[in-house]
């Protein structure tokens, strides 16, 4: 996200609609997206 550090937080889970994120896309490396979902899988109990 241009140079910006940011957090996927998995206790604060929301829906969102696609719309709304468009302008807020930007990228996670693939390691970073396994370990989202990870937190994700933990924080839901799967």
């Amino acid at each position: 996200m241009h140079g910006k550090t940011s957090k996927a937080m998995a206790d604060q889970l929301t829906t969102v609609s696609k719309l709304r994120l468009k302008k807020k896309m930007g990228s996670a490396s693939t390691g970073d997206m396994q370990r989202i979902e990870n937190a994700m899988r933990l924080e839901l109990a799967l």
